[in-house]
Order: structure tokens, then sequence, then C-alpha cells
């Protein structure tokens, strides 16, 4: 993890999280699409999280590696780092649909809305029990939040891998995946390429010129992804194997779930898109001193906006919402645009600057909350 690339994922977390945004933002039954962003539609969206997958996987391996030593400093981190964002996201959101609602209650009727218990929704969102097993507990009108429910568990699965020892580890492993379910752990080899970009990078880097054809081969075999549609092609292959369980389980008497894949759906282009992503990111281990000249100039401007993105996942598809039902009787269109995505915009950037500000503080207090928990519960067993 040298300082060039560190910058360059930073910029790739910032492009990710952008593209989620614009991609949401082009729905048309929100502002009717974009202008000249046509083809930019939900499944560069989908694949973005990928890209959010394989990196966290990565990023996780180096500070585990590198920084936190123990599975408490692991774990209290993580919860920090998550809360930090995820509790205001979700006071942002109960309040921004309140809101809109009451003003323009139609433009809240879509299927990517949640129309189940809302409080229920809030609390399994906070405590990342909304994708257990085949549940898909939406947090009213923030649809994005499920990517949390997975990456939440892959923290928990690597924690126990990582730092547990022994018998232990491979009992509290078959325990915490009977918890979670298939729908996680189907996503799991994704953020685990992640993990073995890192452990690769670190021992074995591979040859500068190995490196470039990863680099360049890696988007080019993507762009032939989306010209060929091959992600359609590993869906009907995934459906007809679906149909096959589903005929087989029907027969045994057991009733499936609508949707039993939920989020993971589309598992086999995912995997194809995280090797896609895993190979460019080794590439760029091995070439990061080739650019680093150009990345380095760009190195404020890139952590800046890179501070952004946890907020700006969490916080966009709820305040587009918000402002497109401020602005729903607006005639002019192009203007209703700008209004709705400049006033997004300009709100992640005053709530993320807060809230992205509060991991330290957090990590302390739930450190001390932590330590006297413990300190009790030692007592009352030492009584």
């Amino acid at each position: 993890m040298t300082r060039v690339t560190s910058i360059y994922l930073d910029l790739v977390r910032f492009l990710a999280a952008l593209t989620v945004f614009l991609v949401h933002a082009n729905f048309g039954e929100l502002l009717g699409g974009l202008p000249g962003l046509g083809g930019l539609g939900m499944n560069i969206g989908n694949d973005a999280v990928i890209v959010f997958f394989v990196l966290s996987g990565l990023v996780i391996a180096f500070v585990a590696d590198k920084k936190e030593f123990t599975i408490q400093d692991f774990m209290l981190s993580r919860f920090a780092r998550l809360w930090s964002v995820v509790a205001p996201a979700l006071i942002l959101t109960v309040v921004a649909d309140y809101i809109g609602v009451s003003i323009a209650p139609t433009a809240y009727q879509t299927e990517w809305l949640s129309s189940g218990n809302s409080v229920l929704s809030i609390a399994a969102s906070l405590f990342f029990s909304n994708e257990l097993w085949f549940a898909s507990i939406r947090p009213l009108s923030n649809a994005p939040f499920w990517s949390v429910g997975y990456e939440f568990w892959y923290y928990v699965l690597f924690a126990v891998a990582f730092y547990v020892r022994g018998f232990t580890r491979l009992s509290w492993l078959m325990l915490v995946s009977l918890l979670v379910g298939p729908r996680i752990l189907i996503l799991l080899p994704v953020w685990l390429l992640g993990v073995l970009v890192y452990r690769v990078s670190r021992t074995r880097t591979p040859k500068q010129v190995l490196g470039w054809l990863l680099v360049i081969g890696s988007v080019g075999s993507y762009l032939l992804y989306l010209e060929f549609d091959v992600r359609r092609h590993l869906d009907e292959l995934t459906f007809h194997w679906l149909g096959w369980f589903e005929y087989v389980a029907s027969r045994l008497g057991v009733v499936l779930p609508k949707h039993p894949l939920g989020w993971s759906q589309h598992f086999l282009s995912n995997y194809m898109v995280g090797i896609l992503v895993a190979a460019h990111f080794l590439g760029i281990a091995s070439v990061s001193q080739s650019i680093g000249g150009a990345l380095l100039r760009l190195e404020v401007p890139v952590k800046y906006a890179a501070s952004y993105t946890f907020s700006m996942y969490l916080f966009h598809f709820p305040l587009l919402y918000f402002f497109a039902a401020l602005t729903v009787n607006l005639k002019n269109a192009m203007l209703r645009i700008a209004i709705v995505i400049s006033g997004t915009a300009l709100a992640i950037w005053l709530i993320g600057g807060v809230t992205e500000k509060q991991k330290s503080s957090l990590k302390r207090l739930l450190g001390k909350m932590y330590s006297g928990f413990v300190s009790k519960i030692s007592f009352a067993w030492g009584r």
C-alpha cells in the first residue's frame, strides 16, 4: 500500500460512488433521465458496487495486517466507521422521506422504496441484519443500503478467520455462516478477491510489463463485457439453474422466497467483474511508480473527494427523491434536474463534512463502553 497506490484506490473509490450516484439520478421515474447518460443503467451501478467489494477486501486485509492487531481493535474500528455514517444516513432517510411523501406522495410510489414496517427496517439496518438469509429489508427509500448488510458480515467473517486460532476459529466461522445465510455467502468470494490482491501484491508484485497488461487488459475486457452483453447471458444461465433448483425444492415440499437470491442473483457476472477489478488492482500495484508523478499532483483533491464516498453512497438516494418531490411541479425539466442534482450534492457535502469526521471520537466512545462492559462482566464473574 504505497502512497501512489493509496491515491489511486481513493480515486477509484470516489469514481465508483459517483457512478452509483449518476446511475440512480438517471432513473427515468425520478427525473426522466439525465441528458447524455442514456446508457448509464442499473447494470453499471451494480458493477460499481462490486468495485467497492473488492476494494473493501483489499483495504481490510491491509489494516488488519499493518494497523489493527487485535480483534477488539479491528471490530471497534469497523463499528465506528460504519455507524459514523450509517446512523446519520438512517436519520436523514426518515426525515427526508417524511417531508417528501407529505409533499408529493406519488413520487414515492416505486418498487425501489420499502413498503414494510418503518421501525423494523430502520432497526434492522442499524444493526446490519437487513440482508440475513432471505430477508431484504430496505430502510424506507434508502435502497442502496443493501450492500452495507453484506459488507458488515464480511468484516465479521474476516475477523474470525484472521484473529481467532485453532478449532475455535472453525466453530465461529460455521456459526456466523449459519447466521448470515446463503445470499451473503454467495458474494463473499468477490470480497475475498480484494484480500487476495493484497496478499499477492505484498510478496510478489508482477513485473511492469505484466502489470500494464493487467491494467489495460482488465479495462478492455470490461468494455467487451459491456459490448457483448455478457451479463445477460450469465444471468440467463443463473436463472436456468435457479429454475431447476426451484423445481426440485417444490417436489420436496420446500417453498422458496419469490426472489431467493435477492441482490446476489447476478453472482456469475459479479464474479467476472470482480476478477477484472482484482486483476486491475494487482496491475496497478506493479506500475504505481510509473504513474506516480501524475497521481501525486492530484493527491489533495482526490483524498478530499474520497473522504465523502461513504456519505455519498448512503445519503444520495433519499436525497434525490426528496429534491425530486420538492420540484415535482416544476415545468422546466433542465432546471429541475439542475436543482435536484446540485441540491443532493450540496447536502452530501454539508452533512458528510460532519459525519465523516466522527469516526475517531465514536471509536473512543465505543472503546470506553466495551471496556466498561468487560469490567462489569469480569466483576460479576469473579463474585
